[in-house]
C-alpha cells in the first residue's frame, strides 16, 4: 500500500464496519470505543468522522466533536498492517481542515503517556501537552491532554 494511493474523505455508513474493526484492532477492549458512539457521530456530526481510503480499502479513521470553538479529536487510528506509512499525518491534518473550516479555534486530544509513536505525531504537527489527566484510562494510566490552535 502507497499512500499516494490512499485519499482522505468523509465516512460513510457502509464504511461502519472497517471503521469498527480498526478501533478494535488498535486499542484493548476496555478502551475501544463501542460502535454505537461511531453510530452516534456518522448521524450527528457526519463531517466529523473521516476515513483514508486506499483504492476501496478503508486503512484508517478519525472522530472527533465540537465543544463550543474546540474541535476534540476523541479517536484516531490506522489498520496494523497499514502503520508507518504516513497515513495517521494525512488523517491528522485532515481533521484540523475541517476543524478550521468551521471556524474552530483549537484542536484538542488525549493521548497515553506510554504512546511515544503517537506523541511524537503529535507533537511534530505542533501539539502541546497543556496537562496530565491522571489515571484517565481503564487500565489507570495516565494522559496527556494536548491542544494546537489552528
Amino acid at each position: 500500500m502507497n499512500p499516494v494511493d490512499c485519499m482522505v474523505r468523509s465516512a460513510r455508513w457502509e464504511d461502519l464496519s472497517n471503521i469498527i474493526s480498526i478501533e478494535e484492532q488498535s486499542f484493548p477492549p476496555e478502551e475501544a470505543f463501542p460502535p454505537w458512539i461511531f453510530t452516534n457521530i456518522l448521524t450527528l456530526n457526519p463531517e466529523l468522522l473521516i476515513v483514508v481510503d486506499c483504492k476501496g480499502s478503508i486503512e484508517g479513521y478519525a472522530m472527533g466533536v465540537v465543544e463550543g470553538d474546540t474541535c476534540h479529536l476523541i479517536s484516531i487510528a490506522v489498520a496494523p498492517s497499514s502503520r508507518g506509512k504516513g497515513l495517521g499525518r494525512m488523517l491528522l491534518k485532515s481533521f484540523e481542515s475541517i476543524c478550521k473550516g468551521r471556524g474552530l479555534a483549537k484542536v484538542v486530544l488525549e493521548v497515553k503517556v506510554g504512546n511515544i509513536i503517537a506523541l511524537n505525531l503529535y507533537k511534530s504537527e505542533g501539539y502541546k501537552v497543556e496537562r496530565i489527566l491522571p489515571g484517565y484510562y481503564p487500565d489507570g494510566s495516565n494522559a496527556y491532554r494536548m491542544i494546537k490552535r489552528i
